[in-house]
């Protein structure tokens, strides 16, 4: 009983993260990390540039003598800056984590090979829809591995003859993961928003308790989105260790981008943990003789955190774009149709999922145009 009502609430919330992320066209996906990453950055400069160029001012209840930590200018200085900074930061935020998280899943960003890549891989069968109907016969769903057509490198084609070992109880268990991260991104991205409006001098208690809230769901988010994407980074590691040569263990599910970038995020979210021990270490004590490193630490622990933002855009690879049309979620969903969001594929035939372009939002077209290979 409890198990049924547990699955179905997890197939639920997915259903939500598929119409939710899947609305948005792949080629915007990335404005979501560069635009939360920026306005963070701009909000922590503003703060520091206006306490400093006020001669660095010591501010009531700030604990800090010598830095002034980024609540207490927060609370004096530029209030209404620092809720809109904090708020687009936090909604932002939560779209990326979300984004990056369904689309590990999706191979192609929900999009299909064109319909000559898989010529060769079958005939064409019929996929019923959940409400009965039947797909045509050129809409096919293709559980294959996802390969490249203008792949000219031997060993990355070498690499795509391996087939995945991914079990479906490891995507399963992955998926769970991926559940925890989004909901403990939307946990820290709401302690966000009500930290810009509690401040520390006024609410110091609710501050210094929304304050635990929000590092402990970036903690969760961090380490989930770690081991989510773990095999891309070990495949990378390996990459290094073994001369700059792949290694066919590690299968071709991401292109080389996605692997660097996750590689270079799991890396930051180590340093942050250092750097995060070290700051409680410093502050935990309330020694005031190292209250100057704890806030130069803060400051520093904040403004990588743009950069743990920014690394987000090298998740979403443009290049996958290339072959792939719009499949049938967008094709189905354009008729008032809701499909489950799985990959699909027309293997023999020719003809595409009637809907817009891939670079537009398909789920919100209102028209039927013959899809084209990108």
């Amino acid at each position: 009983m409890i198990t049924s009502f547990l699955l179905r609430c997890h197939d639920t919330i997915w259903s939500f993260l598929h119409v939710t992320i899947l609305n948005i066209p792949p080629s915007r996906l990335p404005i979501f990390p560069s635009l939360a990453g920026s306005v963070w950055f701009l909000t922590l400069a503003s703060l520091l540039l206006t306490w400093l160029a006020r001669g660095m001012p010591q501010y009531p209840g700030q604990s800090n003598p010598h830095v002034a930590f980024i609540s207490d200018i927060a609370s004096f200085e530029l209030k209404p800056l620092f809720l809109i900074g904090a708020s687009m930061t936090a909604v932002g935020f939560w779209f990326t984590v979300a984004a990056v998280h369904v689309m590990r899943y999706e191979p192609g960003f929900a999009l299909i090979r064109c319909p000559d890549h898989f010529s060769s891989r079958g005939s064409p069968q019929h996929a019923p829809s959940p409400d009965g109907d039947r797909l045509p016969a050129s809409v096919t769903p293709y559980n294959g591995p996802i390969h490249d057509n203008n792949n000219d490198n031997p060993d990355e084609t070498e690499d795509d003859d391996v087939k995945d070992d991914e079990s479906p109880t490891t995507i399963a268990t992955l998926k769970l993961i991926s559940l925890v991260a989004i909901f403990s991104a939307g946990m820290a991205s709401t302690a966000l928003i009500f930290l810009a409006v509690m401040d520390t001098f006024r609410y110091h208690f609710a501050h210094a308790v929304l304050l635990r809230v929000c590092f402990g769901g970036l903690a969760l988010q961090s380490f989930g989105t770690a081991i989510v994407y773990s095999n891309e980074v070990l495949g990378f590691v390996a990459f290094l260790t073994h001369g700059g040569v792949w290694q066919p263990r590690w299968g071709e599910r991401r292109k080389v981008r996605v692997r660097v970038f996750a590689s270079l995020s799991t890396a930051l979210i180590l340093v942050e943990l250092f750097l995060g021990i070290a700051f409680i270490s410093l502050t935990v004590p309330e020694n005031v003789s190292d209250y100057r490193a704890a806030g130069i630490l803060e400051w520093v622990i904040a403004f990588l955190g743009t950069v743990y933002l920014w690394l987000f855009v090298g998740f979403f690879d443009r290049d996958s774009f290339e072959g792939l049309v719009p499949s049938v979620l967008y094709a189905a969903a354009s008729k008032g149709r809701r499909l489950p969001a799985s990959p699909s594929t027309p293997p023999g035939d020719r003809r595409a999922p009637n809907d817009s372009d891939a670079e537009q939002a398909p789920l919100l077209s209102r028209r039927s145009t013959t899809s084209r290979c990108m």
